[in-house]
C-alpha cells in the first residue's frame, strides 16, 4: 500500500481507488475496547483499563475527580 501511495505521488485517495482494502473498515466501524487499537502502542504510562473507565465516564457525561498528582494511583501515571 505504500509503495502503491508512493507510486501515485503521495495520493492516497487514488491509492485506495485502485486497491482491494476499504478504508471504512478501518475508520468507521465499532471497535472492541479489548481489541489492539491503534495508539495501544504509545507508551504514556497510563493503564488501558483506566482508559476504559474513563471512556464509561464520558459516554454518561460524567467527570472524573481531579487527582492529587504525585500521590494518586489512579491511571498509574503517578506509580
Amino acid at each position: 500500500m505504500l509503495v502503491t501511495t508512493y507510486m501515485n505521488n503521495g495520493n492516497w485517495k487514488a491509492t485506495f481507488r485502485s486497491s482491494d482494502v476499504n478504508p471504512d473498515f478501518f475508520v468507521y466501524r465499532p471497535k472492541d475496547l479489548n481489541e489492539l487499537l491503534p495508539w495501544d502502542f504509545i507508551d504514556h504510562g497510563i493503564k488501558k483499563s483506566f482508559l476504559k473507565k474513563e471512556y464509561h465516564l464520558a459516554l454518561k457525561s460524567t467527570e472524573t475527580p481531579p487527582c492529587d498528582v504525585g500521590n494518586c494511583t489512579r491511571c498509574g501515571v503517578c506509580s
